[in-house]
């Protein structure tokens, strides 16, 4: 086995603090900040140390924002493979209301990219995962790159055998289910982008089985998969529908629970575990990451206490 390959072309500085009220038109003194590496390759990777494997992260960064997220991950003990861009990487923020408990997340869009620098990109991500044996792109596309960006990838990267999972979202998610014809091994969707597609609700495992199924027919993926939040995961083969209930947690934090589950999820597949296993693991360590404060994401040894927790209902094709 020769590895993970996760992409991040939008890339963060993730800053998360606490203030007693938001209130317009004051100054809102918040608490100690925290700083975190962002974006969802960036996450994934992240995830995956913390439940005890490795990946290679690569990750466009630009400025000294950009340098910021590089020595972040080394702080972790992640060594990327950095893709140098025009302009500053973005910062993203949340702040969550002591008074309410909510959390507030503004996402920052990132700097234009230039018809040369996707042409680069494209090109040295299919020479880094012709030899992996899981390609993890996930997060979303900064302003410049053409949303057919994930098809020219895997359609590059055709003749090798590298698996290929996304979750992205927006036009770029739309172009790629448009055109794509099997070139992905596994797509995951939160509910809404699921409802956006599909342009009506899925409001049951029936309901969401059916979209996951018009995929497979037109030969999107090989694997469809939906998260639900507190309702759980549907997951969508051709030989099986597995439907994951997580375990009962408080919700602290709403960052990096789709990420910390395409970790899990992408881990137990690179350790030759079943789709089952993968899919529960990937629930487990999401409802960790509900759990942390600020930004942090799974812990290891709260996701191994959730997998056992997971309650499982199959449904054989």
């Amino acid at each position: 086995m020769s590895g993970i390959l996760t992409v991040t072309l939008n890339s963060t500085v993730d800053i998360a603090a606490k203030v007693d009220v938001l209130t317009a038109g004051r100054k809102l003194r918040c608490e100690e900040p925290h700083t975190d590496p962002g974006g969802g390759g960036v996450n994934v990777s992240r995830a995956i140390k913390i439940l005890g494997g490795e990946s290679t992260p690569f990750v466009a960064v630009g400025g000294p924002t950009g340098d910021l997220v590089l020595w972040l991950l080394e702080a972790e003990g992640i060594k990327a493979i950095s893709f140098p861009i025009d302009g500053l990487t973005r910062q993203s923020f949340s702040v969550r209301e002591n008074k309410s408990r909510e959390q507030y997340r503004f996402v920052l869009p990132g700097p234009e990219w230039s018809e040369n620098m996707s042409r680069r990109a494209l090109a040295e991500i299919v020479t880094l995962a012709s030899d992996k044996d899981y390609l993890v792109v996930s997060g979303s596309l900064p302003p410049g790159i053409p949303d057919d960006f994930y098809i020219q990838l895997t359609k590059a990267l055709s003749a090798n055998s590298v698996r290929v999972i996304l979750d992205s979202s927006g036009p770029a998610l739309a172009a790629t289910l448009e055109h794509s014809k099997h070139e992905f091994f596994c797509i995951r969707f939160n509910r809404l982008e699921a409802e956006e597609i599909a342009k009506h609700e899925l409001s049951d495992v029936e309901t969401i089985e059916a979209f996951a199924n018009d995929l497979l027919d037109r030969k999107v993926a090989s694997v469809i998969t939906v998260t639900r939040g507190s309702a759980g995961v549907v997951m969508v083969s051709k030989n099986e529908t597995i439907s994951l209930a997580p375990p009962i947690v408080e919700t602290v934090n709403a960052v990096g629970g789709g990420d910390s589950y395409i970790a899990g999820f992408t881990l137990r597949l690179f350790n030759e575990d079943t789709l089952e296993n993968a899919c529960r693991y990937g629930v487990a360590a999401a409802a960790s990451t509900m759990t942390t404060p600020a930004t942090e994401l799974c812990r290891r040894f709260d996701t191994d206490q959730y997998f056992e927790q997971v309650t499982k209902m199959t449904c054989d094709k």
